[in-house]
């Protein structure tokens, strides 16, 4: 097609980019184009191609901001690069994939599915240690098959069940408290912001709010209207970032930004494609899309993509030392912020399924063992 017919159609379509599919000679034309590959840094950047579709929706609760894309083409390095980065420590753990990941202060949280148990992995031991079998005697409290989340908050790791999210102490393994949820539905994702545990639910697809000091729920904000496939929740992904609580689910093209004071959607980021993960780093809120293996960094004040990184089916993201980590099958792909190119790529042995940050460096849970990993530069322990 000509570029002044694709540039005409491109003015024309309006919201019809933003309502459905893009079709597959346009999505080519914005986001399959030669970048940033998993296997090596990137060399040469050309700025190209950037659309902004901006959506007015009068009497809504938000404005909705269009995603433009940035494209960026570069020749790929030799392939004999060494890496900087290597697997200090890898240990096993006893269950199946699919389970949830955790770190703070060189130790890992990690459980797996099938299991309702939590396992602590201390980076000096080298150890992979039972902490605690949470659900014991809680009726009805087994973690959920694939989608359970845990989060490190202080002194003590949240572990989301079926019905319930359970406080244990990081270190003793003790139970300091549960908060029901079987109301609100189970938690698919975690976040907080110091005051309040954010939690994201596919069951109800919404997303709400927990008082760190009183334990009970203080907002319910729905963020999808139905839930159609119940192996892709949506929302299923959490990030803050730009003063907002971002939602995003693989069941859904849209990622939606909820103003912590109001608990009001304020901001709705419409997709070609769901997306896979979120994350925040160098003040810019990052979206994983596996479906176009891109990774996209958009700028939370208005909306518009920074930049357009291309990776290899981008599953899950974390942030650690001025770095962006991507699982991209059984290797974490390593994206400089400050560069927007991807710097280095580590291959784990296996299919990465969940990655935390923890400081300058990155845990990272592979199956179908599974094993967990910590990622360091090269010369670290």
């Amino acid at each position: 097609m000509p570029d002044d017919d694709l540039d005409r159609r491109l003015r024309d379509s309006g919201t019809r980019l933003a309502s459905r599919p893009l079709p597959p000679a346009l999505r080519a034309r914005l986001l399959a184009v030669p970048a940033t590959t998993a296997a090596a840094p990137e060399r040469t950047v050309r700025r190209g191609l950037e659309i902004g579709l901006a959506l007015a929706v009068a009497g809504g609760l938000a404005a909705v901001l269009a995603v433009g894309f940035a494209r960026r083409h570069a020749s790929p390095p030799p392939s004999a690069t060494p890496s900087h980065w290597h697997q200090a420590l890898r240990v096993r753990v006893t269950g199946g994939p699919d389970g949830a990941l955790a770190a703070g202060g060189g130790t890992a949280w990690i459980t797996t599915r099938g299991h309702t148990r939590l396992f602590r992995v201390d980076a000096a031991t080298r150890l992979a240690t039972l902490l605690a079998v949470p659900t014991t005697d809680l009726q009805g409290g087994g973690l959920p098959s694939a989608t359970s989340t845990v989060l490190a908050t202080g002194g003590n790791i949240w572990v989301a069940t079926q019905n319930k999210l359970v406080e244990v102490d990081r270190g003793s393994g003790r139970i300091e408290g549960t908060v029901p949820v079987s109301g609100v539905g189970s938690a698919h994702a975690l976040v907080t912001d110091g005051t309040s545990l954010w939690a994201a639910s596919g069951d109800t697809g919404a997303v709400y709010r927990i008082d760190l000091a009183s334990r009970g729920i203080t907002a319910i904000i729905p963020v999808v209207p139905v839930v159609a496939d119940p192996d892709r929740p949506n929302p299923s992904g959490l990030a803050l970032a730009g003063g907002l609580v971002w939602a995003a689910g693989e069941n859904g093209t849209a990622v939606v930004g909820i103003d912590p004071r109001s608990g009001r959607v304020v901001r709705d980021l419409l997709l070609p494609d769901p997306a896979s993960d979120l994350a925040t780093a160098g003040g810019s809120l990052w979206v994983a899309s596996q479906q176009d293996g891109v990774v996209l960094r958009i700028d939370p004040a208005d909306g518009m993509v920074q930049a357009t990184i291309r990776v290899t089916q981008p599953a899950v993201l974390a942030a650690a030392g001025g770095a962006l980590w991507v699982a991209s099958g059984t290797s974490m792909v390593r994206v400089d912020i400050g560069s927007n190119r991807v710097t280095d790529s580590v291959d784990v042995g296996a299919a990465v399924f969940a990655v935390a940050a923890d400081g300058d460096t990155v845990w990272v849970a592979s199956g179908p063992e599974p094993y967990v990993s910590r990622l360091v530069p090269t010369g670290g322990h």
